[in-house]
């Protein structure tokens, strides 16, 4: 524990931390703190099911919001996806179009061989596709951040969601892309050599996403941003590299920096029906490439 002030102690106190160790998470906020990913309920079996489908080279569907925070959950889990050499694609929805999953979406998957849906800041609300999915033999995880109506959920489904309860004090205002990230994490614990591909470490992008949603700065999400920001200059993703260089971002961000700066053009092509061009940025490594992605995200921020 680390030796603070009284004075100190009675701040924090007021802020709601009471325990020692939540003040001295608070205070130290390091990688050390992380809550252990196999305490949130279901995110072993989560794993557990999409090691079943590599296994069976299963046809696996992502299913994201268009928003920064649905974004870098997409690219973080498509990310995994590709090094586990699991067959994946993707779609994000945007703001021209329905939030939810339809049934026409399910029945479409279903049709094509598709076994596994994985949704990402979306899809607990969507109680009719979920259902339909059920139905059809389609199973779904669901990675989620947001209230749904209602106690019940169609069954044989995964739901990773914190605002169902049941999960630690620390990861309960999770966005979406925190999930995924301690989805990976969960991942990297059950596959072997997985950890050594260091996804996990791309805190900038639960960074990313945590902000955007402007989720309170307590529990582990103060710890994802903090990592994440350190890391987001000089990040392993060369697009995000590209851009916080043509933004000219120091190499010591701020959050204002990513609110104020760099989430409004991640988030400036789904706008416009384009969420797409904002996540190309994430797998993207050609530098002409990058340039090309860079000059669309800035017309669309203009617009």
């Amino acid at each position: 524990m680390m030796k603070v002030s009284s004075l100190l102690v009675e701040l924090l106190k007021r802020r709601g931390l009471t325990r020692a160790e939540d003040q001295d998470k608070f205070l130290r906020s390091d990688l050390s703190c992380l809550t252990p990913p196999f305490l949130i309920p279901g995110l072993e079996e989560a794993c557990r099911r999409l090691l079943i489908a590599r296994e069976k080279r299963e046809k696996v569907f992502i299913y994201g919001d268009g928003d920064i925070d649905g974004i870098s959950a997409v690219a973080l889990l498509k990310k995994l996806t590709d090094i586990l050499d699991v067959p994946a694609e993707y779609y994000l929805t945007h703001r021209l179009e329905e939030f939810e999953i339809e049934e026409e979406l399910i029945s479409g998957l279903a049709k094509n061989g598709y076994s596994l849906l994985m949704t990402v800041d979306c899809g607990t609300s969507s109680r009719k596709a979920l259902e339909k999915a059920v139905s059809l033999g389609l199973e779904v995880i669901v990675l989620d951040h947001h209230l749904a109506v209602g106690e019940s959920f169609p069954p044989g489904h995964i739901y990773l969601n914190p605002k169902l309860g049941g999960w630690p004090e620390s990861l309960r205002e999770l966005s979406s892309v925190g999930v995924v990230m301690f989805f990976v994490m969960g991942m990297e614990a059950l596959t072997p050599g997985l950890r050594e591909e260091q996804l996990s470490h791309l805190m900038e992008l639960a960074a990313l996403g945590t902000l955007g949603d402007c989720a309170p700065l307590i529990g582990d999400n103060r710890i994802l941003v903090k990592e994440g920001l350190k890391r987001l200059p000089a990040s392993r993703v060369h697009g995000l590299r590209h851009l916080s260089e043509n933004l000219g971002l120091n190499l010591t961000l701020t959050c204002k920096d990513v609110i104020m700066r760099v989430n409004p053009r991640l988030n400036a092509p789904g706008r416009f029906g384009r969420p797409e061009v904002a996540l190309r940025l994430f797998f993207e490594n050609s530098e002409e490439n990058l340039k090309t992605i860079f000059q669309e995200i800035e017309e669309y921020d203009r617009k």
